[in-house]
């Protein structure tokens, strides 16, 4: 198969967060919110709950200069489902794997957001967190938490991350906010169709497919990634006209783990200067 765009080698990359003390909490619920509130303090976040719609989103920011821009990491679908079609109990994630990525963020501002229903189950079915993930009344309880914490802390400026099928609430509010520089994905779900067709599954409710061929933006897959194939997010790319180069492909992590090894050197490569709503402040 002929890919189309740069291959990196794991060996050229340091490893940004070897160093870290995580470790996959499991437990229930109670235990991965009381883990992920220590841990978060340690490295300088400040954690909240807030509320939005009837559930409550959880969220850690470490702010240190407001007057830049702000990047905000939007979780995966964590623990959805304990095997393909198997809804589990609890979304929350076990692994913690995204928020150890944005934990060693050098940026001046990093804000995680948690999908619904994680860490904080009230309000919340099964559908919540499966069938309904995707919808748009989802994507409003996630945008409906970046206007709160940009008033909070005064951003005037984000650039979003999302992983998994966190990119998918990171294409749709990068479409719809002007106050977006750009996105980057990891793992990227961002082609609903084309990951139904993909595992032949049935019919999801969602927002439908995001148009971000304006929109600044890079995408991080790897060749070893089972859960969602580089030709998932090729099929993005194509039906948005997003240049290849903006697809970096690497080799050996799988879908949640390895990604550590390259994080570093992507958050540095400079968003494309793509057509954009954004204008900076006067």
């Amino acid at each position: 198969m002929a890919y189309f765009s740069l291959i990196f080698l794991i060996g050229s990359f340091i490893c940004l967060c070897g160093c870290t003390s995580f470790s996959n909490s499991g437990g229930t619920s109670s235990d991965r919110l009381i883990q992920f509130t220590q841990i978060a303090h340690n490295y300088g976040f400040k954690t909240s709950l807030i509320a939005s719609g009837d559930k409550k989103i959880m969220t850690a920011s470490r702010i240190s200069n407001p007057n830049l821009t702000a990047r905000l990491y939007i979780e995966g679908d964590g623990n959805a489902f304990i095997t393909y079609g198997i809804p589990s109990g609890d979304p929350t994630p076990k692994d913690m794997m995204l928020f150890k990525l944005e934990a060693n963020d050098p940026s001046p501002n990093v804000i995680y957001i948690g999908r619904p229903c994680q860490y904080h189950r009230a309000g919340c079915g099964i559908d919540d967190w499966t069938t309904l993930r995707f919808t748009k009344d989802k994507i409003n309880e996630i945008n409906h938490v970046v206007d709160i914490l940009k008033g909070t802390h005064q951003i005037s400026s984000i650039e979003l991350v999302g992983f998994s099928g966190g990119a998918y609430f990171a294409a749709h509010l990068a479409a719809q906010r002007c106050d977006v520089t750009g996105f980057r994905s990891l793992a990227g779900n961002m082609d609903l169709d084309a990951i139904r067709d993909h595992y032949k599954a049935g019919p999801l409710s969602s927002a439908g497919f995001a148009d971000t061929q304006n929109i600044p933006q890079l995408h991080l897959a790897s060749l070893d990634d089972q859960v969602v194939p580089v030709k998932l997010i090729q099929s993005y790319m194509v039906k948005n006209n997003i240049s290849p180069a903006s697809l970096l492909i690497v080799d050996g992590p799988t879908h949640a783990t390895g990604w550590e090894n390259f994080w570093a050197d992507f958050i540095k490569c400079p968003l494309p200067d793509n057509k954009r709503c954004y204008s900076p402040p006067l």
